[in-house]
């Protein structure tokens, strides 16, 4: 359902689990320099996603922040990427210079578990990765 809930959204949108997909461009198909990752609590729970074809929807960073456990996940590799979503996964998890607008993930680095294969991993160093 569109629509806003200004006095009680966070007890209506606590679910138990959200799992996210991550890219090196988007995270869950939130992307960089769009005005939809500003969307706010007192915001829309369903944004579209206007830039697929064919257009898609996404739940806004407030409700996927707002579950029990958030779990974003980034794993595999391809001819394209090599090096799998090493570069995305730095981005959203230790890059200082990121922001809200700039790599959208960063809205998630509080409140949620990263799971990541060994090439997602890669640039993130030894600080974060587990042996």
């Amino acid at each position: 359902m569109l629509g806003k809930c200004n006095c009680c959204w966070q007890v209506h949108c606590k679910r138990s689990l959200i799992l996210i997909k991550m890219t090196c461009s988007n995270c869950s198909s939130l992307y960089p320099g769009r005005q939809e990752v500003l969307v706010g609590s007192d915001g829309p729970w369903v944004l579209p996603v206007a830039m697929k074809s064919p257009p898609s929807i996404t739940l806004s960073l407030p409700v996927m922040a707002n579950s029990k456990q958030v779990v974003v996940a980034a794993c595999g590799v391809s001819e394209k990427y090599p090096q799998g979503k090493s570069e995305g996964m730095r981005r959203a998890v230790a890059a200082e210079d990121e922001s809200l607008e700039s790599f959208p993930a960063v809205g998630l680095r509080e409140v949620a578990t990263w799971v990541m294969d060994e090439a997602a991993a890669s640039k993130l160093g030894d600080a974060y990765t587990k042996n």
